[in-house]
């Protein structure tokens, strides 16, 4: 289990969008290293400097080991949201930059943090288990429709308010600290797997911030990256990918291909983690970036439920 090594999606198709002068890479979720090693060996001679950011400091402990060979990776645990202000540090500016959003194999399996409903596993569902309120104890606190808004508008789940209320019912009951105490209720009420899944992304996004953080990392790339430079984003599902769209609206960023690149039949075969994949490659053409052309993208996850501060 502790082996596990999550394989990286869409490399090839990452490594033709990746163009012109390659000085300075940054893996804004670098993981376990897989796209930052296969990077790093193909273009290593015309490599300044390489950036590997993860919030996960022991997944990036994995990286660490994994990329020792290479001398030009700085490794950063903290969130993509610190992108900027670190290149900021070295005086670099990024010529590009790839973000590979949602879960890694590596986290699913071998974590131990709840990630997956398929093992009983403490209800943690963290990635830096520094910060914030595993989810067990916000389950805890968060009022019935709050549990609602959560799951409709992060996992898209079907019957939110029937599981809302079976979760605070249950809470009165027992400590739903562990996700099997969280998937006993979810199936006492007929969830098949399909949504216990959606109930378990719902929960991980929020106890993340992940959306809120993905348009400060967003901010901070594109504040980072060099005219003429390119940020690429991998996503996993619909939500992710509206906001990486709105991408097209801001005033000096431009899509490199008008659709998204699909992994191909063969990747998804050696890889079924691949098949819901799509990536989208932008190009900064300006200097700087207004402040305001931002409001696009902010306003959307302003609507979003709030990331729990009490």
């Amino acid at each position: 289990m502790n082996n596990v090594i999550h394989i990286p999606v869409l490399v090839k198709e990452i490594m033709n969008m990746m163009k012109g002068d390659l000085k300075v890479i940054v893996d804004a979720t670098c993981g376990n290293g897989g796209h930052s090693y296969l990077i790093a060996e193909e273009f290593s001679g015309s490599i300044k400097k390489m950036f590997c950011f993860d919030k996960d400091a022991e997944s990036l402990e994995i990286a660490r080991a994994r990329l020792q060979s290479f001398d030009f990776i700085e490794f950063v645990p903290q969130s993509y949201t610190h992108i900027a202000p670190t290149l900021k540090n070295f005086g670099e500016r990024a010529t590009f930059v790839l973000f590979d959003l949602g879960l890694s194999m590596w986290q699913i399996k071998s974590s131990g943090r709840g990630f997956t409903f398929k093992e009983d596993e403490p209800l943690d569902m963290r990635f830096d288990t520094r910060k914030g309120l595993p989810l067990y104890l916000l389950i805890k606190r968060l009022l019935p429709e709050e549990i609602e808004e959560i799951l409709k508008t992060y996992g898209e789940v079907k019957r939110a308010g029937k599981i809302a209320q079976a979760i605070v019912r249950e809470r009165k009951r027992i400590e739903i600290n562990t996700t099997l105490k969280l998937v006993n209720i979810l199936r006492d009420i007929g969830l098949p797997d399909s949504e216990i899944q959606k109930v378990f992304m719902a929960f991980r996004i929020y106890t993340n911030k992940e959306l809120h953080e993905l348009v400060e990392g967003i901010r901070s790339a594109t504040d980072a990256t060099e005219k003429g430079g390119r940020i690429a984003f991998i996503t996993y599902h619909s939500i992710e990918d509206r906001i990486i769209k709105r991408l097209s609206h801001i005033k000096g960023i431009n899509k490199v291909k008008p659709y998204p690149i699909f992994p191909g039949e063969e990747e998804i075969k050696h890889n079924r983690a691949a098949r819901s994949a799509k990536l989208r490659v932008f190009e900064k053409g300006v200097n700087n970036v207004k402040e305001t052309d931002f409001a696009v993208i902010y306003s959307m996850v302003s609507s979003f439920p709030a990331p729990f501060t009490g």
